[in-house]
C-alpha cells in the first residue's frame, strides 16, 4: 500500500508509467533527488518489441515521447495528440506522393516537348542546308555560262597603230618635265633657306635689359653736427 501511495504521489526512488504510444511501447519515469525539479527526474522506454541494442533509435518513436524523454517538454503526450499527428502525418505524405507523381509527369511532358522540337529543329537545319548547297550549285552554274558567253576584249585601233618610236618620245617629254619640276623646286627651298638666314643676321642677340646701364652712384660722408 505505502509503494502505491509512493508511486501515486511520485515519490521515493519507483518508476511510475507515464503512458502509451501508438505501437503499444511504454514510457517510465524515475523520481530525481528534487522531487519538484521534472528536469532531474530519469526518463526510460520499454519497447513492446525486443529489439537489438543498434536497433533502438529516437526516429522509430513518436516526436512527441522522443521530446519528453530528452526532457525538452514537461508532461507526456496524451493519446489524442499522438492520433492527431499521426493522421497529419499520414495526409502529409499522401500530399507528397501526388506532387511527386504531378513531378515526374510534368518531368516527361517537358523532355517530351524538347524532343520534339529538337526533331523540328533538325529537320529546319537539314531544309536550310539542302537550300544553301541548291543556291550554291545554280551560282555556279550561272558563273560557267556567263564565262562562256563573255565576248573578247577590243583593241582600240588608235592604240594598235602607234608606233614604238612615237611611244619613246611620250616618255622622254614626260621625264624632261619632271626633271624641271624637282629644280625649280630645289630653287625655291633655296631662296627659302638664305631668306631665313638674313633674318636671323639682323636680329640682335643677347637679352633686352643686356643693353640698360644704372647711373652712377658714390656714398658721401654724414656731415657732423
Amino acid at each position: 500500500m505505502l509503494r502505491r501511495a509512493a508511486r501515486a504521489l511520485r515519490l521515493g526512488k519507483e518508476r511510475y508509467l507515464r503512458g502509451h504510444d501508438l505501437e503499444g511501447n511504454s514510457f517510465y519515469e524515475r523520481p530525481g533527488e528534487d522531487p519538484n525539479d521534472w528536469r532531474q527526474t530519469k526518463r526510460t522506454i520499454e519497447y513492446v518489441i525486443a529489439r537489438p541494442l543498434g536497433d533502438y533509435q529516437f526516429n522509430s518513436i513518436p516526436a512527441q515521447w522522443n521530446g519528453w524523454l530528452r526532457k525538452t517538454r514537461k508532461e507526456p503526450p496524451t493519446m489524442e495528440e499522438l492520433q492527431q499527428d499521426y493522421q497529419r502525418m499520414q495526409k502529409l505524405q499522401t500530399n507528397v506522393e501526388r506532387l511527386r507523381h504531378d513531378y515526374e509527369m510534368e518531368k516527361f511532358r517537358l523532355a517530351e516537348g524538347n524532343r520534339q522540337d529538337l526533331r523540328i529543329g533538325n529537320e529546319g537545319i537539314k531544309k536550310g542546308v539542302e537550300e544553301n548547297v541548291h543556291q550554291r550549285r545554280e551560282g555556279t552554274k550561272d558563273i560557267v555560262a556567263a564565262g562562256r558567253g563573255e565576248e573578247e576584249k577590243v583593241v582600240d585601233p588608235a592604240d594598235s597603230q602607234r608606233g614604238d618610236g612615237e611611244v619613246e618620245v611620250g616618255d622622254r617629254i614626260l621625264a624632261e618635265k619632271s626633271r624641271k619640276a624637282a629644280e625649280t623646286e630645289r630653287e625655291m627651298a633655296q631662296k627659302r633657306r638664305e631668306e631665313f638666314a638674313k633674318q636671323v643676321a639682323s636680329k640682335p642677340r643677347g637679352n633686352p635689359s643686356d643693353s640698360f646701364q644704372p647711373d652712377a652712384w658714390a656714398p658721401t660722408a654724414a656731415k657732423q653736427r
